[in-house]
Parts: structure tokens; sequence; C-alpha cells
């Protein structure tokens, strides 16, 4: 029995090296949706890990919840593991934790029952909708980790049966839930499918576990009061993104679920029951259609739900919870199939009358993130119960017999999956499509990205064309979304805003900044260049601008528009990109003052007053009116300014030393706007190593420093503040503050601290986290000596 069972390990191992078949040296993996973001960790971890994402013109960082996932790929890389290998070993990491937290938690349902939990595991590796997805990192990543959370949940629910202590139990399932909630976070669907499959299983022993309903209740006390304290660390700012989402930013997407009823026309019943829902299921996306009309494959594809279902009928003792399980995977069928008949209506009134349904408008991917667990159990019970009834007939060769059709199951799981094996899944669609999954980033975006990262302004980068859609297609063979040159490029980039939230007053200057090309308007852009701190553009002539009639600006039309300025001027070249650098006559710094205001009612009249010759950014700023409503701001036309000195610690925290500040005046900050911008009064020093003069500004920009925390980013919080009222939003996206001197109580010199306070929060959060994982480590170390040392004692005791 042991060598059966290490050669079953051993086989596990072997079939979650698949991944390894993929490998090709040099090549990264993506296309779509799936870049792979994290391939420059060296360079971008420390920005990710900040609550405020200067990307664009600033916005609330989602990078900083996927903080455990972005650590590993940063060790990976530490150690000199190259991006395409690190992609490989996650794929692995996916295929073989997976398998072992399906295996725990069928062991630890299925007491006893070795076969259900192997074929659950191989099951669970090699199934349609593993493969189909397999690219997709959120996916993944829940694959892996929810069947080991229920598993630890389950493992409590068996404690409280034997009256034994569940310390152990949720502690696991604590720092299991912070490991996948966190990378969940950044899409709210998948906590509520992380929430339900939960509810589950604990209805399921409400139900059934009479004697201990009392028990599990508190016990679900203890459990959710650990799970928030281990989690407050991403719980922070998960919630400050949801309140601003309602202050800051609009829907980039219709909220009509009709306008989703696309994603919807291929789960039918019958695709369902082979694991295959999705919309994109066509020769265009999917290399290996063809293949699938084979009828042996055909056939293969749907024995896993025909085995399921046919365990139902079995009388074991698992007869109860296979039925529940049974019923759980009908109707998460029925919810997967959203407005496809039939029955439609049911899931049309659920979409518009239950609270959080519209999360699931793409209802096959996050249903059957659940669904494929519970399926994955049942088809293990049944293989499980078919070999017992083998193994209980008369016939001569019953134990070959069962072992044969063990094997042929598992199999079958492989070849119905045969592209997960070979790496066809990575192909590319029709033999006229120019891009794959595999690409190679040229050597050239690497020697601009170098080149603008040593200037050491505190500047922007515009990147040229934009992109008319969310997703970019490069002549170098990369088709998909449109995030390479702000995950190259260290200093925040500039580009056309797409998603699900929208920061609408970014999305309107950044319109602005490009119509401005489009539409050859030299003043309306070079204004927009200064306003929003751009001393780069980055001119990306690798793009395919007239594939599939996309409206994108070629590059001959770009080049033509610059060489007509004289503020704008080519200063490098690295293949087929241009770097351009706005003279300091267009350009402004990060922060500075205006002697001048001017108010205008409507973003319409802004942008007339961008075209106009009256307009002076680097003497004026714009403040519209409806954008500033509840604030008092009033008309101010110095012509002497004070001396701004300013120093970048951090992307969440500038200082700032304001010398001969005779006469009230607006504080420029060219950040997107954000009531969590706070301008703290202190008498803090600075040491200022001059990096960069703006003579006519009267600005000078000190060295950076790059300090990730300080205990004053505590303290500070009590401190005073120029009052909320003072705070603008001027530019129609930055901030400023009015501040007079006298009113706040400063003399003439002072000093200024800038810091967006949810930084400040998170920092608590991970403090409170940080100790709540050291007491429970503590703990588990502590309960580990105290046994060791019981059995030594009892060794001793037994010797003498």
């Amino acid at each position: 029995m042991k060598i059966t069972r290490y050669l079953t390990i051993l086989a596990i191992i072997f079939l979650s090296l698949t991944p390894v078949i993929w490998f090709k040296p040099g090549y990264l993996i993506g296309r779509g949706d799936n870049f792979p973001f994290w391939f420059n960790s060296l360079n971008t971890f420390y920005n990710d890990n900040f609550i405020w994402d200067s990307t664009n013109t600033g916005q609330l960082s989602e990078w900083l919840r996927y903080g455990i996932f972005g650590s590993l790929w940063y060790i990976l890389q530490v150690n000199h593991i190259p991006p395409n290998a690190a992609q490989i070993l996650f794929q692995i990491l996916y295929l073989l934790g997976g398998c072992l937290s399906i295996y725990l938690l069928s062991t630890t349902i299925y007491e006893n029952q070795k076969i259900t939990a192997v074929i659950a595991s191989i099951f669970y590796m090699f199934n349609f909708y593993r493969m189909n997805y397999s690219v997709y990192q959120e996916v993944s990543w829940n694959l892996v980790f929810l069947p080991l959370l229920l598993a630890f949940y389950v493992r409590i629910i068996n404690n409280l049966k034997k009256n034994e202590k569940t310390a152990k139990n949720i502690i696991g399932f604590a720092i299991v839930s912070t490991i996948m909630s966190s990378f969940s976070s950044t899409n709210p669907t998948l906590l509520l499918s992380i929430l339900i499959a939960f509810g589950i299983i604990f209805v399921y022993y409400i139900i059934v576990e009479n004697g201990i309903r009392i028990k599990i209740i508190k016990n679900l006390a203890s459990l959710s009061i650990l799970c928030f304290l281990i989690n407050i660390w991403w719980i922070i700012p998960f919630i400050i993104s949801l309140i601003s989402t309602k202050t800051t930013s609009e829907m980039g997407f219709t909220t009509s679920i009709i306008g989703y009823s696309s994603m919807h026309v291929r789960s039918s019943f019958l695709n369902l029951f082979w694991l295959n829902g999705m919309w994109w299921w066509t020769p265009y996306y999917v290399s290996y259609f063809d293949a699938y009309s084979n009828p042996a494959l055909k056939l293969l594809v749907f024995i896993p739900a025909l085995i399921a279902f046919l365990g139902l009928l079995f009388r074991n003792n698992y007869r109860k919870i296979n039925t529940y399980f049974g019923s759980v995977v009908l109707v998460l069928m029925f919810l997967a199939k959203g407005l496809h008949p039939p029955l439609e209506n049911i899931n049309f009134f659920l979409y518009n009358y239950v609270p959080g349904s519209f999360a699931f408008r793409e209802p096959f991917p996050k249903f059957y993130l659940i669904l494929i667990i519970f399926l994955a159990l049942l088809v293990g019970s049944s293989c499980n119960s078919i070999v017992n009834m083998i193994r209980k007939t008369e016939f001569k060769h019953k134990n070959a017999a069962s072992n044969l059709f063990v094997t042929f199951i598992a199999i079958s799981f492989m070849i119905s999956t045969f592209p997960l094996i070979t790496g066809q899944i990575l192909d590319t669609g029709p033999p006229d499509f120019r891009f794959s999954f595999y690409f190679q980033i040229p050597d050239y975006w690497y020697q601009t990205s170098n080149y603008i990262n040593n200037n050491i302004e505190d500047s922007r980068i515009l990147i040229t064309p934009d992109d008319d859609f969310y997703q970019m297609p490069y002549k170098w063979g990369y088709y998909g979304a449109d995030v390479l040159p702000s995950r190259l490029i260290t200093k925040p980039t500039l580009q056309q805003q797409y998603g699900y939230i929208i920061n609408s007053n970014y999305k309107g200057i950044i319109t602005v900044a490009y119509g401005g090309i489009r539409n050859n308007s030299v003043t309306e852009f070079n204004n927009m260049l200064a306003l929003m701190n751009v001393r780069y553009i980055v001119q990306r002539n690798d793009i395919w601008w007239d594939w599939d009639s996309r409206n994108i600006i070629s590059p001959g039309d770009i080049k033509s528009f610059f060489s007509s300025q004289k503020n704008i001027q080519l200063e490098n070249s690295f293949g087929e990109i241009d770097v351009y650098r706005v003279s300091n006559i267009t350009y402004l710094p990060h922060i500075y003052t205006a002697s001048a205001q001017i108010t205008v009612h409507t973003f319409d009249d802004f942008i007339r007053l961008l075209n106009s010759s009256s307009f002076t950014p680097e003497q004026q700023n714009i403040i519209i009116s409806y954008q500033n409503q509840n604030k008092t701001f009033s008309e101010r036309d110095y012509s002497i300014r004070p001396h701004i000195f300013f120093q970048k610690i951090n992307p969440t925290k500038y200082k700032i030393k304001i010398e001969s500040a005779h006469k009230p005046f607006y504080l420029i900050f060219s950040e997107s706007y954000h009531p969590g911008w706070q301008a703290y009064i202190n008498t803090d020093s600075m040491q200022c190593n001059p990096i960069a003069l703006y003579g006519n500004l009267n600005v000078t920009e000190c060295g950076h420093e790059s300090k990730f925390f300080e205990i004053k980013d505590l303290t500070r919080l009590s401190g005073q503040t120029i009052p909320e009222e003072s705070h603008l939003l001027i530019n129609s996206y930055a901030n400023a503050w009015y501040i007079d001197p006298q009113k706040i109580g400063v003399a003439d010199n002072f000093t200024i601290t800038l810091s967006f306070r949810p930084q400040s929060y998170f920092y608590i959060g991970v403090i409170i986290s940080g100790f709540t994982f050291i007491g429970c480590a503590g703990y588990l170390v502590w309960d580990w000596r105290r046994k060791r040392d019981e059995m030594r004692s009892i060794g001793g005791r037994t010797l003498y």
C-alpha cells in the first residue's frame, strides 16, 4: 500500500509539471487581458506597495492588494529567476497547489476514501474549466486556495464534533483567507464567490449537525474576528476605494444586464454540463476548437458530469452530503446560464432585484469557480463507490478491473483537456491571426525606459499614440492590455483610461490632450502638457495602428504634429520609439504656485480657455466652479510669488519648504484631486539638495528620498492641516490649497507636508495584521513545542 501511495504522489507531482512544456526561452506569455503585469517587479515592487498609484495623474492603487502575489514575483526576480520562467513556476503552483488543496478537502470530508481524493485531485487539475482559464491569474489563484480554505473550515467543524481545540485550524483558515482574499479584493465578484462557497459549507453543517449548532455559530464569531484582524491590511484600502469610487469616479460600463447578454449566448445546459460556457469559444480565439468536433472527444468531455450524478444513486455513508453537493451544482449551473433559455426570466429577475447579483453579469467563470470544487468531490466520491461495487463482486480479476477503471477515468480527464498538456492552449487563433500568446519585448523598450527613468525630475510621461480601445496591437506580436509603458517606465505615464471604474476628471483632460493632436490644436496641446506636468513624450512607432479598423492616429501624423512645434524637440530614438522632450518654456513642475486665478463655470469653458492665447499656464490656474461646490476661493493676482522648495519622499508624501510668503497664495499640486490629500503645517526640518531650478516660477526641486514608513506618518494624523474648505480642485483634475499665512498662524517661512492620509490608515492596518500574524505564528510554535515535550515525556516514562 505504501508503494501505491508513493507512486500516486509521484504521478501527481509529475502531472503538475505539465506547464514546463509551455516554456519558450526568452518569451513571455500574455494576450488580451492577461498581460504579465509583474514581469518588471524589481522596478515596480516599491511603488506597488503604496495606496496611491501615480500612474496617469494619480489614482488609488490596486497593486497594493496584490501584495502577497507581487512579493512572490519580487522574490523570484531577486533570486535571478527570469520573468518567463517565473510564469511557468506559477503555473506549476496552480496545478500542484490546487491538487493538494482539493486532496486535503476530500480526505477531510470523505475520511479513509483515498480513491475519492486521488480522482478528485486529478480531475481538479485536468478539467475543461481549468484548462480554458489557466492563464487568468485571478481564477487560478482562487482555484488553489479556495478548497484549502473550505478544508480548514470542515476541520474546524470536525474539531467541534469531537470536542477538540479548534485554534490551529482557525489560524490556518485565517492565514489562507488573507492570501486569497487580498488578491480577490481587486475584483469584488471574486470576494462574493468566496463567501458563497463558504456559505454553502456553513449551511450544510448548520442543517445536519443539530447537536453543535450553537457551537458552530459561536465559533463563527471567533473565526470572523481573527480573519478581520489578519485581513485588515487590505480591507482598509478596499473600503477607501469603495468610498472614493462614489466621490471621484464614474462607471465606465453599462449597468444594464441586457448589455452583457452576449456573454451568456453559449451557456446552455448542454454546454454547462461539459464545463464550457465561455462566450469566446470560437475558432477566432481557440486554435483547438475543431478538435472537439471529434465524436470520441465529445463523449469524454461529458464523463465528469455523468459520473458525478451517477454517484448520487449509490447508498453509502456520504449519500446525504453528496445529495446536497449535487443540488448545489445544479443551482450553480442554473445561475451560470444567465439569460440563456430556458427560464431566463428567473435569472433576469435575480439580476434586477437581488442586491449584488449584477456583479455576476459574466456568470459562467464566477459561478464555476465554486461549482468545480463540489463537482470534483462528487466525481471522486462516485468513482470510489463504483470501485467498491466492483470489488464486492465475485469477478476473479476484480482488483485489476477496479484499477483499470480508475486509470481509464484519470486518463479520460487528461485526454479531454489535451491542449493543457500539449501547450496548445497558448497557440494562436486562425492562420491569419498575427498575434500569439508568446512574445518578446524588444530591447529598445528597455533602453527607452532606462533613459527616461534616469531623468531625476518628478515629472510625467505622455504615451502616444492614444488607444481607442484598452488593448493595443504591437508589430512584434503582442495584442492585449495596453499597460507595457506603465509597468516598464517607473515614472508616471499618461495614457487613455478604460475600465469598469474611471476617474471622470482624468478622462476629460487626457481626452483633451490627445484631441489636441487629432485636431492639430497646438495651443490646447501645449497648455495641457504644462498643466499635466509632462516632461517627455514617448512615441510608439511599433504599433499596428491600422489593424482591424482601429481608430489609432498614424505615427506619421504624430511626427508631423510634433515637428511643427518649437517647445517639443526630438531628444533621442531607440529602435521603433522616439523620445520627445518638452522645453522649460512649456514645462511646469509637480508643485508650484500661480500668481493669478481664473474662474470658469463649465468644462467646456475650461477647454475654450485652453485654446485661448490669453491663458498662460505658468501664471494662472483655472478653477471650474461646479467642481468646487461648497468651497471658498478668491481671485488673487500677485506678481511676487513665495519661494518653494519641494522634495518627494514617496508617492504618498512630499515635503515643502516655503519662504517669503508675504501674501496669500495658491499652492498647486499636479496630482489627481482626492480629499485624502492633506496639507499638514509643521516645523519639520528639510535639507535640500537641488536637482532642478525653475527660476521663472521661484521653485526649487530637491533630491528625492525613498522612505516607505516613518513614525511621523502616524503621529501626523492629529496634526494641524490647512482647512478642507481651502482644498480645491483646479485645472479640472489637480489639487490646490489656498494658503493665507496669517490665518493659519505661521510666519513668512514655514514647512508643509503633503500627505495622502489613507496611507497612514494602511500603516495602522499593516501593524494590526502583522501583530495578529505574529501572535498566530507564536501560538503554533508554542503548541508544537508543547506537544513535542509531551511526546518526549511519554517516551521517557515508557523507557523507564
